[in-house]
C-alpha cells in the first residue's frame, strides 16, 4: 500500500471563479479539475481558466491552478473563448452569467479551505494527483478503514 496525503488550498480568487463556473455549467470542481473532454465538460474548464487568468495571475500560474503541464493550454482557452464569444449567443448568456455571479461577491467574503487527507491506496494503480485525491476522498466519504485522517479547516 502507498500511501497518499494532499493539501489543496485553492487562492480566493480562484475559488470564486471556480464556484460560480460550477454554479452555472452544472459540474463540480473536480471534473472542471479533470481530463475528461466532453464538450460542455471543456467548455466550462476553458471559462474558469480564462476568468483565473483575468484575474491577474500568469498563463503559467493559471496553468498550475489547473495542473496543466504547460500554459499553452491556457492561450488556446483564451483563444477559444474570444472566438465563441463572438458568434455563439448561448455562449455569450453562460460567460455573462458567470461574470455576474463573480462580480457580486466580494472576494472578502470568500474563505480559504485547507483539506488534508491520508488514505491507503494499492501501490498498483497508477493514479495522477486529481484521480488519487478523488479516489481517497471518496473512501473518506464512505468510511473507509483505509483513511487515516481526514482533516478540513476553514480560515
Amino acid at each position: 500500500m502507498s500511501a497518499v496525503s494532499k493539501i489543496m488550498v485553492l487562492p480566493q480568487e480562484v475559488d470564486q471563479v471556480m464556484f460560480a463556473v460550477c454554479s452555472v455549467y452544472d459540474v463540480t470542481r473536480v471534473q472542471i479539475m479533470g481530463r475528461r473532454r466532453t464538450e460542455m465538460l471543456a467548455e466550462a474548464r476553458q471559462v474558469a481558466m480564462v476568468l483565473v487568468r483575468r484575474k491577474g495571475y500568469t498563463q503559467e500560474e493559471t496553468a498550475a491552478a489547473f495542473g496543466r503541464k504547460d500554459h499553452v493550454t491556457i492561450g488556446w482557452a483564451e483563444k477559444r473563448c474570444r472566438e465563441k464569444y463572438s458568434w455563439d449567443k448561448k455562449f455569450m448568456a453562460r460567460w455573462d452569467n458567470v461574470k455576474s455571479i463573480i462580480d457580486s461577491t466580494p472576494v472578502s467574503l470568500w474563505r480559504k479551505v485547507r483539506i488534508t487527507l491520508d488514505a491507503e491506496l494499492p501501490e498498483h494503480e497508477d493514479l495522477g494527483d486529481v484521480d488519487a485525491l478523488s479516489k481517497a476522498t471518496r473512501l473518506a466519504v464512505a468510511g473507509s478503514s483505509r483513511v487515516r485522517n481526514l482533516e478540513v479547516t476553514a480560515a
